[in-house]
């Protein structure tokens, strides 16, 4: 284990958070415990998760396209978002179930 001021940091605010995310969580483990510690380290804020979206659209189609001269269409845009949602909550029924009822339509069709 590596220590850090972030690790230091965290240690200091909270003693089982620090725990948790640097002693029991392993995205290698076998241990369900583990993992499933390890993919609840990793959660967002919806409003965080939306916007790691959209900066992923613009970032990674919109201007790549501007750059070669080329328009996106909104459906292209939104088709994008929509796939990257559909990858984030593939392996989590219940995330689906989160964020479906706490993302407005507009922002993820």
């Amino acid at each position: 284990m590596r220590w850090s001021y972030s690790a230091s940091r965290s240690f200091r605010q909270c003693q089982r958070q620090w725990f948790f995310k640097n002693v029991v969580a392993s995205a290698r483990a076998k241990d369900p415990v583990r993992k499933r510690a390890y993919l609840l380290s990793k959660l967002q804020s919806v409003s965080a998760w939306r916007g790691r979206i959209v900066d992923d659209v613009i970032s990674n189609l919109i201007i790549p396209q501007l750059n070669r001269g080329n328009l996106v269409t909104l459906r292209e845009a939104k088709n994008r978002a929509r796939d990257l949602f559909d990858d984030a909550t593939e392996y989590d029924p219940d995330a689906i179930r989160f964020a479906s009822a706490n993302l407005s339509e507009e922002v993820v069709t």
